[in-house]
């Protein structure tokens, strides 16, 4: 039996429900799980069920309507399934292409109906390709999620999560390690952000999700590690309580030094205060879905912050608000970068593609989008990227998905050298 629901799972559902503590008896990761456990015993009505409890507390969420297409297909509903597809196909929701090839929705392909799915599949499957190939590094198992860059030394820093370690590399290509594995107590590194003024390498530091190169007994553990870049040495690290599950995930910082951190698992951001020094709770986010990528308006202002949509918080109020945008467009975005009054999203849970949000003045509303880059065939789980000299550069394909159920790694010659795009802004 194919288990294709936890295949096409966002990335960001599949952390959330399987290294949170015990879920709640009615709640998203409660009817999760019972809906996959019940696809894979083959009980569809089970599936068909949980998958719409689950619906009710995250209806926004399209891998779960997807979810919901083959439950309906899989226990009769036909017509419903096809309504769903076409739906979010009118939306562009990439994770509908699958139904091309789905062996649960064979019955929907047998439609006449299915025709009109098909060339909108076709349509959306086409590529828009405007980078061209910045870095190729050979490290096949690094699994990088975070980029950044440094404009003092014309250099990156990615991040490893397999590995726990963060490379440097230079402008001709060349690649160092400026921590070793493990160092100073790293666990998979995530986001990061180099502030150049300060010489300072901040990097988020946190293990949601097994892998066999790092000791089971240290799941939980996130934080923020403070680098100084000149010597390379750790100076502080931030660290929250292990047993709370946090999930400290990306982060910004503005024009004075202050630090704002997302907590994908316990909705929130963390704000280190360049005056303080420490780590402290700056806005409860628990209303929304894992917060994941964040920006800071220049005037440091604003934070934008990643969820089922964007949220603008501002900074001296902590007032928070979705971002408006036109009803026919979805905000999103695994990494998220403030640039001449836009957002540049990566966003790569529903799409494949990268994403230019264009604000008006006030920035509290999308006025219009452009798309960056669309179904690059080298795309394999795009992640963050990195602003430098006119150019979005981005970690194409992360390879997140290389692992079994288990944690192990996929062997080499199922992993390919990591590539790092750029595309003009």
């Amino acid at each position: 039996m194919p288990h294709k629901k936890l295949i096409f799972c966002s990335i960001i559902l599949l952390i959330y429900v399987s290294f949170s503590p015990a879920q709640n008896a009615d709640s998203l990761n409660f009817h999760y799980q019972l809906s996959t456990r019940a696809y894979q015993s083959e009980d569809y009505n089970e599936f068909l069920n949980h998958t719409l409890q689950a619906l009710k507390f995250a209806p926004d969420n399209f891998t779960l309507q997807y979810n919901l297409a083959c439950a309906y297909a899989l226990t009769g509903h036909a017509g419903e399934s096809l309504q769903i597809l076409n739906g979010l196909l009118d939306k562009g929701i990439e994770i509908a292409i699958n139904a091309e090839t789905d062996a649960d929705l064979e019955v929907i392909r047998k439609m006449p109906e299915f025709g009109g799915v098909m060339s909108k599949i076709q349509k959306l499957k086409k590529p828009l390709i405007n980078s061209e190939m910045a870095f190729i590094i050979p490290e096949k198992d690094l699994i990088p999620e975070g980029i950044t860059y440094d404009p003092v030394e014309n250099c990156f820093y990615m991040g490893s999560i397999y590995k726990a370690k963060i490379i440097r590399i230079n402008a001709d290509g060349k690649v160092s390690d400026f921590t070793a594995e493990k160092q100073d107590g790293l666990v998979p590194v995530i986001g990061m952000k180099v502030d150049p003024r300060r010489r300072l390498l901040w990097a988020v530091s946190s293990y949601g999700t097994r892998n066999d190169n790092i000791p089971e007994n240290l799941l939980g553990i996130s934080g923020v590690f403070k680098f100084d870049l000149s010597t390379g040495k750790l100076l502080k690290k931030y660290m929250l309580p292990q047993q709370e599950w946090h999930f400290l995930n990306d982060l910004a910082f503005t024009a004075e030094g202050d630090v704002y951190v997302t907590d994908s698992n316990q909705p929130a951001v963390y704000k280190i205060s360049a005056h303080k020094d420490t780590i402290e709770k700056f806005v409860d986010l628990g209303q929304y879905r894992y917060p994941n990528g964040i920006a800071v308006s220049d005037d440091g202002k604003k934070l934008f912050v990643a969820v089922n949509g964007i949220l603008a918080i501002d900074i001296d109020s902590r007032k928070v608000r979705a971002l408006d945008h036109p009803k026919d467009l979805i905000l999103s975005g695994d990494g998220l970068y403030f640039y001449k009054n836009s957002l540049i999203a990566v966003q790569n849970t529903n799409y494949k593609r990268i994403a230019r949000f264009f604000l008006n003045p006030g920035m509290d509303r999308v006025e219009e989008f452009q798309i960056l880059e669309s179904q690059n065939p080298e795309f394999d789980i795009p992640t963050t990227g990195a602003i430098a000299n006119g150019y979005f550069y981005l970690i194409a394909n992360s390879q997140l998905r290389s692992f079994d159920r288990d944690g192990h790694i996929f062997p080499a010659e199922k992993l390919n050298p990591v590539k790092i795009l750029k595309i003009k802004l």
